[in-house]
């Protein structure tokens, strides 16, 4: 099996390189040599030298009579100098690297071709700025370099200066092709090592110019072929065990050395990489410990769920579609049949006179084209998904590799298909051992699983099974003919539902010998507020995400209800801002009237409408930006339908802007140590980059290091009427304002990340083998979901007594360490965390 693993990835690269080459190919020989990855590398490389040395060209005094003529038809591109810059190199790389049809040698082409290239680059440029109305770079020269000239000889210059321009390219010219010839030569005295002029003799004799790349420029091209199969690498599955990790660097798991993989992705930032890396390397015991964890779960052997695989083929094959949706196929697949938005937004004419109506009308096409384009890309992950699903279907075991980002979160390196894919595409994949349900826990918790992926997860367990066996005949005959009983489409989750009929049927049908194979999850209620409870030692909010029992355990906590119970109060009571006013671009002051959008919407909020803004407060969302959510993600499913909320006259951004307010004050009126909890982590982070430092702190339990860095980058952006190209370099000043933003959501996450290790270690010494992991998600089998319930409250107990926050401040700002304490409020009962029934459910 090593070696059919082995063909599996040296086929991988195969296809790669063959992608990569193909792609290269085509890009070169429709003469787009500088959209390449090897044309960018260079031009980025080289922008400043060249760029440089053409002001030397613009602004030498020594040019006079026709020199000085030859260069007038670019002047306007002083202070402009990467601009032009930009488009010599570009039409350089274009002309270099296209094959030509092997008439020329490699990497070479006639010196006038190039020069052409160049000034027909110009010309173009010049004339699709002359086509929107505008010159502004002439324009500005021409005032800047002429201003004791009247207005009207100013604009007869610039006539004369805008005909030069649309003659460069004009065969005959003799002047422009010498300005294309310095422009090269300006390529050249750079001393960029990008290209040399080089003398040829044609078969008849003739000598002719060459402009060739350097030895240096073409091995760099070389280098950069030979990795971009490794940019377009699709990392297959494994059929065996993956390799295991022993150090900070490896092969992700892979048999071949051609691939060379970190186990923490520190996207491409060196600096950041070499401490952690280095951390890695001075803490054996550590890293051994932390490896042996991600190793544990990679040896979980998955296989094809070939019963779900072989209702998706039927569905995609026969195009069934969903016709109680747009654009959805059975059981909510996105359809990427799509029309033309033209053929669906009823088509206005243009009213000078009153052209609102077409405004509006080109808002819903551009609105529909978005929702298509999201659409198209949704289908494109599931049909990867379903072909990868294909190729490994008959394998009895399949694994995945993983690594961890910068906070130590998990993730797959395989793509498209992996056990933390969309909901439809984990439905894909089943554990390759299975379990029996012989025990009365493990049934209650496979039918628990049953009840939560249908749709009945806000339901107290007993009520939830109660659900599940009221419905037996009807599942059964899901599973039975599932694309004429269509019942089950109707579940939150359809495939997985789907995936768990198959086996409910199968049980019934035989319960002594059956095995469960799916995993069975739970999720945890709101993770990052769950974390500041901890962190804060907070009883109120702990009780509001369901860290400990809600209501004496007879109702579940439901905080997204919680807000919106809130914001009713402020509407009903009109306790709030009864205006806003802002400032439009033209300084114009404007109000909006927030009593009578308020009034319309008394009494109609519900947790759907608070829900995603409280799912990212955790993670330093702004209110700006819960506006950004509401106006996005909530209120288009309620706009101009029978059931839009508010004031029809209101704009719906007013009431996004509205709404994010007070779901805001609600957030914080619900969960108040979360709010003081993470104003505190940006003040510290704001003190630390004051005294010129960043923050590297390490995890409780493990001692994973994470280091929160951000530095600024110099970014020029090169941009002219054809493309643009943007150019960042790294500085060693802090983003501060990064930073601050940043260090909520990465901490918490890293404490996450450091309670499902916990979790998945502590199961691990319990037996337990198959994990399916999704950061605050943890499936196992059904028989073993009792272990995971009272490992993960026990890893949740062990991860807050030792007060993590205090660490945290110790660590990164010893100074703070009065503050944080008076912050704490300490009301929490870690060892009520046992008794939750419902913390992860």
């Amino acid at each position: 099996m090593i070696e059919i693993q082995k063909k599996l990835e040296r086929d991988a690269y195969d296809v790669a390189a063959i992608k990569a080459n193909n792609m290269f190919v085509k890009t070169t020989d429709d003469n787009r040599g500088s959209e390449t990855n090897e044309g960018i590398i260079l031009i980025k490389k080289t922008i400043p030298l060249v760029a440089n040395k053409i002001r030397e060209y613009l602004t030498s005094k020594n040019l006079r009579g026709k020199a000085f003529a030859t260069r007038e038809p670019i002047m306007d591109y002083l202070d402009n100098e990467e601009t032009l810059a930009y488009i010599v190199l570009s039409s350089i790389m274009n002309n270099t690297l296209n094959s030509w049809n092997n008439k020329y040698p490699p990497y070479s082409v006639p010196l006038l071709t190039v020069a052409r290239s160049i000034l027909n680059y110009i010309k173009q440029e010049y004339k699709l700025e002359c086509f929107r109305g505008d010159a502004p770079r002439l324009d500005k020269y021409i005032d800047k370099k002429y201003k004791k000239l009247s207005v009207r000889r100013r604009t007869s210059k610039k006539m004369m200066i805008g005909k030069k321009k649309l003659s460069l390219g004009d065969p005959d010219n003799i002047q422009g092709m010498t300005l294309g010839i310095h422009l090269i030569d300006a390529v050249i005295k750079a001393d960029a090592g990008i290209c040399k002029v080089d003398t040829i003799r044609t078969k008849n004799k003739k000598k002719r110019s060459m402009l060739k790349l350097t030895d240096v420029a073409i091995h760099i091209i070389e280098q950069m072929k030979d990795l971009s199969p490794f940019f377009t690498y699709s990392y297959p599955i494994f059929v065996v065990k993956p390799k295991e990790w022993t150090e900070f660097s490896g092969t992700g798991g892979y048999f071949e050395d051609f691939l060379s993989v970190d186990v923490v992705k520190m996207h491409n930032d060196r600096v950041n990489r070499k401490m952690v890396k280095g951390y890695f390397d001075a803490h054996p015991k550590f890293t051994k410990r932390y490896l042996n964890i991600v190793n544990s779960v990679q040896r979980v052997p998955w296989k094809v769920n070939t019963k779900v695989l072989d209702v998706l083929e039927k569905v995609y094959s026969n195009h069934i579609v969903d016709y109680t949706k747009e654009y959805t196929m059975l059981g909510g697949l996105p359809d990427d049949d799509l029309p033309s938005p033209y053929d669906v937004v009823t088509s206005v004419a243009y009213d000078e006179a009153n052209p609102k109506p077409y405004i509006e009308y080109r808002d819903n096409i551009m609105k529909l084209e978005d929702k298509f384009n999201t659409i198209k890309s949704k289908s494109l992950v599931m049909k990867l998904a379903l072909s990868t699903a294909r190729k490994y279907k008959d394998y009895a075991e399949i694994y995945f590799s993983y690594q961890v980002d910068f906070r130590g979160r998990l993730y797959p390196i395989q793509p498209h298909l992996n056990p933390q894919g969309a909901k439809t595409v984990k439905s894909l994949l089943m554990f390759a051992e299975g379990k029996a349900l012989d025990t009365d826990k493990a049934i209650r918790w496979f039918m628990i699983h049953g009840a939560n992926v249908y749709g009945y997860d806000k339901l107290l367990y007993d009520e939830r099974i109660k659900k599940m066996e009221e419905m037996k005949d009807e599942l059964i005959s899901y599973a039975k003919e599932p694309l004429a009983n269509l019942g089950w489409t109707e579940a939150e989750e359809p495939y997985i539902f789907l995936a768990w009929c198959f086996e409910f049927a199968a049980w019934i049908d035989d319960p002594i010998h059956f095995k469960s194979h799916i995993p069975v999850a739970l999720d945890a209620t709101c993770s990052g507020l769950q974390i500041y409870s901890g962190l804060m030692k907070d009883d109120k909010g702990a009780s509001a995400v369901n860290v400990v029992n809600h209501n004496g355990n007879t109702k579940i906590a439901d905080i997204y209800g919680d807000v919106a119970v809130c914001v009713n109060s402020y509407l009903e009571t009109q306790d709030y801002p009864k205006e806003f006013t802002y400032t439009t671009s033209d300084k114009k002051e404007h109000t909006v009237n927030f009593s009578a959008i308020g009034c319309s919407m008394v009494g109609k909020i519900n947790r759907k409408i608070t829900k995603r803004n409280v799912m990212t407060f955790p993670y330093n969302v702004s209110a700006f930006g819960m506006k950004d959510q509401l106006m996005d993600d909530i209120l288009d499913d309620y706009e101009g339908t029978s059931k839009q909320f508010w004031l029809k006259e209101a704009e719906k951004w007013q009431v996004a802007t509205f709404l994010s307010k007070l779901n805001y004050r609600g957030i914080g009126e619900v969960v108040e140590g979360a709010v003081v909890c993470r104003d505190f982590l940006k003040s510290l982070t704001k003190d630390v980059i004051e005294m010129g430092e960043h923050i590297f702190y390490r995890t409780p339990i493990f001692g994973f290091p994470v280091v929160h860095r951000i530095v600024k980058y110099n970014t020029s952006r090169v941009t002219t009427s054809l493309a643009k190209l943007s150019i960042r370099v790294p500085t060693t000043q802090l983003d501060a304002k990064k930073m601050i933003n940043g260090i909520a959501p990465n901490y918490i996450h890293s404490l996450d990340a450091t309670l499902m290790f916990r979790t998945v270690e502590r199961l691990l010494q319990r037996g337990v083998t198959s994990f399916a992991l999704i950061h605050d998600s943890y499936g196992v089998h059904a028989a073993d979901t009792d272990k995971l319930a009272e490992e993960v409250r026990e890893a949740y107990i062990e991860l807050f007594e030792d007060e993590p926050l205090f660490s945290f401040v110790e660590q990164t700002a010893p100074f703070k360490a009065l503050e944080a304490d008076k912050l704490i409020i300490g009301d929490l009962d870690l060892n009520k965390v046992r008794s939750s029934d419902y913390i992860f459910s």
